[in-house]
């Protein structure tokens, strides 16, 4: 009997053996893609761990739906894209933005390692439901569905205890993964107030008539009242997602399917994707989004995914830098067990590479969302990169986190700007 299988009781019994019912290594709140990841890591390498989770499983977020390719080699590494149902998920090849007079810029994926270069879309409602049971299927980890944490206590020395409306819980560190509206970030005081731009986003499916051909691409189209999203999630099935300022979200008070619709409707460059489809799942709305923790780490807690910092899904790189993240908190967090050491200090590694690997996402994803609300730049952009492909390429791999900025070279910079024939009245500040 492995040291693993000795500190773990069977499936269903009332805690790890050497430990009291509702007492672990870890507790984690939030089961969804990061929790439930940070949770199966942290087993493997020997913790003991709960989970807690308002929800009941299988359950639905508003998300973009689609998984870059650095996402997709962590789920195959998981062992989790193995287990998707054939038909229930979708390749995808790139991204192509559409301009407001629908000029195109299409751009593939480039390697991200291991010779995946391919994302895919797939419905949060199976992803998120195939990853937690990845985890609930290791012995060190057991999970609390609807339960909800009420408070977090780090103020006693030598444990941390979560409240939940059933009792409590005690563990010698809490991983936040609970979302964008963080219970755990808030409990800690790392809430950051932000003054930036407030967007919001609501969502829905849709099935292909038969014989229509499924895109290979995400396409984003620039519309003057936001983004339209259409991402393929499977042999026929599309999400459509709105993404609009907060000031375009009064118009949809009280109406919210109705004015989603409405919108649709009136898009003329989706008109043939959606000749003959039918909406089969409700519109869900979510928002507002760029929230920040002043630090993703504190004595004896991390925060992992959503609440450890979202800019805007404009990028769409959400699931794979929740898996990223996951895999590099439970490194930190298997480090800073195993030394004892579980101050904010030891694990300031884990914020400081999450720092790393956010800088250029966060450049563009910035530079993005201002390109969005100057259509003409937008359209002579579109128009370079359409004819510079190898340039827009770069701009995917920096998004996907396999280059930099700084590996945008001046000749890439001019063939997308100064050859692009914008002038100042171009750059200025939409009215």
């Amino acid at each position: 009997m492995s040291a693993l299988e000795r500190s773990v009781g069977p499936p269903g019994s009332p805690g790890p053996v050497g430990l009291p019912a509702g007492e672990a290594d870890v507790v984690v709140v939030g089961g969804g893609v990061a929790g439930a990841t940070t949770a199966r890591l942290l087993a493997e390498a020997g913790h003991r761990v709960i989970v807690l989770d308002k929800a009941r499983f299988p359950r639905d977020k508003p998300c973009g739906e689609g998984v870059m390719p650095t996402g997709v080699r962590l789920l195959s590494r998981l062992g989790i894209l193995a287990r998707i149902p054939s038909g229930q998920s979708h390749p995808i090849q790139g991204i192509c933005f559409v301009t407001r007079d629908a000029v195109e810029a299409r751009g593939d994926f480039p390697d991200t390692g291991e010779g995946f270069q391919r994302g895919l879309g797939i419905r949060r409602l199976l992803l998120d439901q195939l990853v937690l049971e990845h985890a609930r299927s290791h012995r060190g980890v057991e999970v609390h569905e609807e339960e909800a944490a009420t408070a977090v206590d780090t103020s006693q020395p030598g444990a941390v205890k979560i409240k939940t409306a059933r009792g409590s819980y005690r563990a010698r560190l809490v991983v936040g993964a609970d979302g964008v509206r963080s219970l755990v970030r808030k409990q800690l005081g790392l809430e950051l107030k932000r003054e930036g731009r407030r967007r919001y986003g609501m969502r829905a499916h849709f099935r292909l008539p038969p014989g229509r051909a499924q895109l290979l691409h995400v396409h984003v189209y620039l519309s003057e009242f936001g983004e339209v999203y259409t991402t393929p999630v499977g042999d026929d099935e599309l999400e459509l997602a709105l993404l609009v300022e907060k000031d375009a979200m009064a118009a949809f008070a009280g109406k919210l399917e109705s004015e989603y619709d409405r919108l649709l409707r009136g898009e003329r460059r989706l008109g043939p994707r959606l000749a003959g489809a039918e909406r089969i799942t409700a519109v869900v709305a979510c928002g507002p989004f760029d929230v920040w923790p002043s630090c993703r780490v504190a004595d004896r807690a991390l925060l992992v995914g959503d609440a450890a910092g979202y800019l805007d899904p404009l990028t769409g790189e959400g699931i794979s830098l929740a898996l990223q993240g996951a895999h590099w908190a439970a490194e930190t967090l298997d480090r800073a067990l195993r030394s004892g050491d579980l101050s904010e200090h030891a694990l300031l590694p884990y914020h400081r590479r999450m720092e790393e690997a956010m800088r250029h996402y966060i450049l563009l994803t910035r530079a993005l969302l201002e390109l969005v609300r100057r259509p003409r730049l937008a359209s002579l952009l579109a128009r370079r990169m359409g004819s510079a492909p190898e340039v827009y390429s770069k701009l995917l791999a920096i998004n996907c986190g396999v280059l930099s900025f700084w590996d945008l070279g001046a000749r890439d910079l001019y063939r997308l700007l100064f050859a692009a024939g914008f002038n100042k009245k171009d750059l200025q500040w939409p009215a």
